[in-house]
């Protein structure tokens, strides 16, 4: 292509994009009147495929020659293993060095120490879930890195806060998690310094009653309406086949219903459906079905009693309650399918759970508005029961 050809292309009413070759294409806008050179290449600092804005053509100061000799200069930075686009994001900056410990003073716990502790203490309370899924990216990716050799009492709030502010332009919700967890690791820190000698110089709370970093990030409200609740409760019902059915498709998608059905009418957690046992079921003093959530399945880490009404005595009844047999043959109130000894719990049962919501008109979703989770099962309880007045006795 030349510059009398590149001159004579016509307007096609959209962006027109035309290769000249060697990666070196002409972008045409829709009324033909701005055509800009632009060069296509693959980046030798991650590989991924790149543009760069070349310049405009104009007949009398930048032809298709210039844009050429533009594009070998680019090549051979290339060549060479440099990207000739700077990188965009500019490198996260270091905290700076921990400050030397003055001569004569007791060696001060640091921050890594701190954390390990505090690591060990929660486990202890909250359990091994909780610390996974709350605690330890934090600590691992945020907090230890770069304050992990520092002593504690040296981690004043505008060093905090400096390293904070430039991971909440990166991820807001990290930045304000792991705020959250450095509020607790120094809490947990001051009750040590009473008895803990390396503790001692940590007398206040450095990021106390100060504002976390970032935007606030909206909590999820989502709770289902009078009509979402009714189709909902008539799709679980009668939703897949029963226990003797030959297709196991069937009898995964009843099971999925009825865990769905008991999150309901219990106001329990998934899991806690999930990883129900027939031996933690018992009839209660008033003669009324009592279920017993044991403290390793509970998100607290403590046990406590759910009450099973008639109602939702029925969904057991489907299960098996009454078929002494089965339950001396497997404990699991939901087993495993691929399990043959049926003595590990179902899985979340996604697929299944996807045409159940679909069913009743709704999408198994939290990123959607029109989206919902099984959590919101409990939400929706919680409302009617604050509704009532019961959340305030």
């Amino acid at each position: 292509m030349n510059n009398q050809q590149l001159e004579r292309i016509k307007s096609t009413g959209k962006i027109n994009r035309v290769a000249i070759g060697g990666g070196l294409s002409v972008h045409v806008s829709p009324d033909a009147t701005k055509k800009r050179f632009v060069f296509r290449y693959r980046s030798p600092r991650d590989g991924r495929i790149l543009n760069i804005k070349i310049g405009a053509f104009d007949p009398t100061t930048f032809t298709i020659q210039d844009a050429r000799a533009a594009v070998a200069k680019h090549k051979a930075t290339i060549a060479a293993g440099d990207d000739p686009t700077p990188p965009t994001k500019t490198p996260r900056r270091t905290a700076p060095p921990p400050p030397p410990t003055p001569i004569g003073h007791t060696k001060e716990m640091t921050v890594g120490e701190l954390c390990d502790r505090f690591v060990t203490q929660k486990t202890l309370t909250c359990g091994q879930r909780t610390i996974a899924n709350c605690y330890l990216p934090q600590i691992n990716n945020y907090i230890k890195p770069p304050w992990g050799a520092w002593p504690v009492s040296s981690l004043k709030y505008g060093i905090i806060k400096a390293e904070l502010d430039q991971l909440a332009v990166r991820s807001n919700a990290q930045a304000r998690g792991t705020f959250k967890c450095l509020s607790s690791l120094f809490s947990y820190g001051l009750e040590l310094a009473d008895h803990t000698p390396s503790l001692e110089p940590l007398t206040h709370h450095p990021i106390m009653g100060r504002k976390k970093p970032g935007k606030k990030i909206d909590g999820r409200a989502r709770t289902l309406n009078n009509a979402e609740l009714k189709k909902f409760v008539a799709v679980l019902r009668c939703y897949g086949g029963n226990a003797d059915d030959e297709y196991y498709w069937a009898r995964e998608q009843r099971a999925a219903a009825q865990m769905l059905h008991l999150e309901l009418l219990t106001a329990a957690r998934g899991s806690e459906v999930r990883t129900m046992r027939w031996s933690d079921i018992a009839i209660g003093d008033d003669g009324d079905l009592v279920w017993t959530i044991p403290a390793e399945a509970s998100k607290n880490h403590h046990a406590h009693d759910v009450p099973i009404t008639p109602y939702a005595a029925t969904v057991l009844h489907e299960r098996g309650l009454n078929n002494t047999a089965a339950r001396e043959h497997r404990d699991i109130v939901f087993p495993n399918r691929l399990d043959r000894l049926a003595n590990t719990p179902t899985g979340h049962a996604r697929r299944s759970m996807i045409t159940i919501y679909k069913a009743a008109g709704l999408v198994l979703s939290n990123k959607t508005k029109r989206g919902t989770v099984p959590h919101d099962l409990r939400r929706t309880v919680s409302q009617w029961l604050e509704t009532l007045g019961y959340m305030d006795e």
